[in-house]
């Protein structure tokens, strides 16, 4: 069965997204801004999504699954 939208599950253990940071931190990664979760952009990905189809550079899938 293929999925016409993507869905977004969060499962995200408590204090998760803490250790993520140090743990890109610790080579000295820094921010140039405020840190951005993908979980977060759905509305992005759609309004991107929307606009590729306008320019007509998205082109539909043919899932092969069943």
């Amino acid at each position: 069965m293929c999925a016409s939208r993507i869905s977004i599950r969060r499962v995200l253990q408590p204090g998760a997204a803490d250790d993520i940071l140090r743990t890109l931190e610790a080579p000295g990664l820094e921010w140039d801004g405020e840190v951005i979760r993908q979980s977060d952009r759905q509305a992005h990905y759609e309004d991107a999504l929307a606009a590729g189809r306008y320019r007509g550079v998205i082109r539909p899938m043919h899932c092969s699954q069943r």
